[in-house]
């Protein structure tokens, strides 16, 4: 059982300056690591970022950068953002023979709308993607087992679930949600938060869990395996929803919006994290109306900010 620890580890981290990716830096750093971003623009080319790799001789690549479910696109935006980069960094990592352990971000979305008595899903389930941003992810978990079966590469890959918490880009659920409630705590009188479908029950997981569960497994992981990173509960919408109604100063009035109403919608979704508990000792610490009530902080100190 790893005690996360990793004096002494090289890390580079792609999306170091994400949602996610600045959490997993600054837990990377806490555990002892020298903390390097490996900017995007190396991700075109395998060939310079293979001497790269050569010349730093990083112990560990955490692959983090993509393009987010939210994004619009379709498959080829996906493909582009998501599946080429991960190709190239792959590709390099062998190339370089410096012999990385590598941590490829994969998601939840890659189980797609499993049925209730697959329910919680496990990491031996089959995939069945609903979008393109799943199906990237898919073929992200592919490239990487290939290159561990082929190339004997480290490569782990890690499905991470809903993550909420402080630094969430506003476009996602919960933060539109928290920066509804700071708007209106500004403006004065009822609060207004206006979504789509109040049912979706989804697995959310604080970053900063997340975060740690990384440091975790690149202490680790087995390589060629797959972890999946969730709290192992379901929250509904609605419950996000009244958890910041509870933080809220202000009468509070919830409008279902059509327009934020998805064509397709994955009723429920709740992940079995066994193998990373059973592996690492790692729980979630962080409850879901912490996350939500430290997002909403945030946005409260955004709007603290407007100018009249």
């Amino acid at each position: 059982m790893s005690d996360g620890s990793l004096t002494g580890a090289r890390v580079l981290v792609t999306g170091a300056s994400g949602f996610v990716g600045a959490h997993v830096c600054r837990a990377l750093a806490a555990a002892g690591a020298e903390v390097q971003a490996l900017e995007r623009g190396r991700l075109g080319d395998a060939g310079s970022l293979a001497e790269h790799l050569t010349r730093l001789r990083p112990t560990h690549l955490v692959h983090l950068a993509g393009l987010r479910g939210d994004a619009p696109g379709g498959w080829p935006a996906h493909q582009e953002a998501n599946v080429l980069p991960t190709a190239w960094l792959l590709e390099a990592a062998v190339m370089s023979r410096c012999d990385p352990m590598v941590l490829i971000a994969s998601s939840s979305a890659v189980y797609g709308a499993a049925p209730a008595h697959d329910q919680p899903l496990r990491e031996d389930q089959p995939p069945r993607p609903l979008t393109p941003y799943g199906v990237s992810h898919v073929a992200k978990e592919m490239l990487a087992l290939q290159a561990h079966l082929a190339h004997r590469l480290r490569t782990v890959r890690v499905r991470m679930f809903n993550l909420v918490g402080p630094g969430q880009p506003e476009t996602l659920l919960a933060s539109s949600l928290a920066r509804q409630v700071a708007v209106g705590e500004r403006q004065g009188g009822t609060i207004v938060i206006r979504v789509g479908n109040v049912f979706p029950r989804r697995d959310y997981l604080d970053v900063r869990d997340a975060a740690r569960a990384y440091v975790l497994l690149a202490g680790a992981a087995v390589p060629g395996e797959v972890y999946n990173v969730c709290s192992g509960r379901s929250a509904s919408v609605q419950e996000c929803v009244d958890l910041l109604a509870a933080a809220a100063g202000q009468p509070f009035r919830v409008d279902v919006d059509p327009a934020r109403v998805r064509s397709v919608e994955i009723l429920e979704q709740r992940g079995d994290a066994g193998r990373l508990r059973e592996l690492t000792g790692w729980t979630p610490e962080i409850p879901l109306g912490s996350s939500l009530r430290d997002l909403l902080e945030e946005w409260r100190a955004r709007e603290a900010a407007v100018v009249p």
